[in-house]
């Protein structure tokens, strides 16, 4: 393919800026690939196994247009992205959403994505509420949907304010500490929430992954079973990081009070700890996804899909990874690093119809779990 860099990017990133941000493109050769800033802050495509090719290679962002046929929806959606200065997961998964309500995929995805906008909105103002009546004593006690009431509102100011005294911290600061709080940790949610939020679910996700795909690979030859055996331990090794993280974050949750009384302090540290959670999470929820259609739906044969998921499958940052779990990941990177190749060569990258319907109905069945 004419035009392509030779250069290639590291199979195991250091940090989070070098691994990229998944991308929702439909395009089938380079569906849900990630991307990055480069050094001089251009937007960047990684593709790893390009053409069967080893190791990750880095296509321009402005060559995307010449070296592949691009959906119409793709051409909007790299357009958005452009225009984006912080490309985070939250960002881009916003920019996907508003391209996607434009109806230029259709209407049943304009809808779904109209839907997981406002369960957005509902997961940060959810939050916000269960973080407030975490303060407030029995009697000012209201149920969510007493706080949509004029009653219910009055009696959680009422519950604040008394708050706001008995731990010596401003109503103001009280209610500002609230909304960062809900909105660093909005795509998470809190722990004992009475509906957990996406990437909870998502995380239950990869658990039930991690077993189907263990189940499956020891079923089959050992050939065939390779790539979902190995990520079946890509998906354990990173579900081990998350969880890590999501039980330091969760304990400013534990004790909220001390929370509130010192977020000055450690406002930071909860905003870090909920974006290395955001961040470790990106681009799995299309990974559960292709492999939940490829059992339930055989539009694309088990095989394929794990060699598909091998070819997307998110390597967790070194910079994440503790003393105790480097052997691990390190052995991952040798094992991916001779499989990536083989991953490109398998997997069908031209951009016919029935490959784009097939991206499509997985981003929908995404924006909709």
């Amino acid at each position: 393919m004419n035009g392509i860099s030779s250069n290639t990017t590291a199979i195991w990133p250091i940090n989070f800026t070098e691994r990229g941000v998944s991308i929702g493109f439909t395009t089938p050769a380079i569906a849900q690939l990630r991307a990055r800033r480069d050094s001089r802050d251009k937007l960047e495509l990684l593709v790893p196994g390009l053409s069967g090719g080893p190791g990750i290679y880095i296509l321009p962002w402005s060559a995307l247009f010449e070296l592949f046929n691009l959906t119409v929806h793709d051409r909007a959606l790299h357009d958005a992205l452009s225009e984006i200065e912080d490309l985070h997961p939250v960002a881009t998964r916003k920019a996907s959403q508003i391209v996607a309500m434009t109806g230029i995929a259709g209407p049943r995805m304009a809808e779904a994505a109209r839907g997981a906008t406002t369960n957005d909105m509902t997961e940060r103002l959810t939050g916000n509420f269960h973080l407030l009546s975490s303060l407030v004593e029995k009697e000012d006690a209201i149920t969510l949907e007493e706080a949509a009431t004029a009653d219910g509102q009055r009696t959680l100011r009422r519950g604040i304010r008394k708050a706001a005294t008995r731990i010596n911290v401003p109503e103001n600061d009280i209610h500002a500490a609230a909304e960062k709080w809900s909105q660093a940790v909005s795509p998470l949610g809190l722990p004992n929430m009475r509906t957990p939020n996406r990437l909870r679910i998502l995380l239950e996700k990869i658990t039930q992954f991690i077993r189907a795909t263990e189940e499956w690979g020891g079923s089959v030859s050992e050939e065939k079973g390779l790539p979902a055996l190995f990520a079946s331990s890509v998906a354990t090794e990173t579900k081990a990081v998350v969880d890590d993280v999501l039980k330091q974050l969760d304990q400013f949750a534990v004790s909220p009070e001390a929370t509130f009384q010192s977020w000055k302090t450690h406002g930071a540290e909860v905003k870090r700890l909920a974006d290395e959670a955001i961040r470790l999470l990106d681009g799995w929820d299309h990974i559960v996804t292709l492999w939940e259609d490829s059992v339930h739906n055989s539009r694309m044969p088990l095989e394929l899909a794990t060699w598909t998921i091998i070819r997307q499958i998110p390597m967790a940052p070194k910079s994440m990874i503790s003393k105790t779990r480097q052997e691990s990941w390190t052995e991952i990177e040798r094992r991916l690093t001779r499989l990536v190749g083989e991953a490109g060569s398998r997997v069908v990258t031209q951009t016919d119809l029935d490959g784009m319907l097939h991206e499509e109905g997985l981003k929908f069945r995404e924006a909709t779990f």
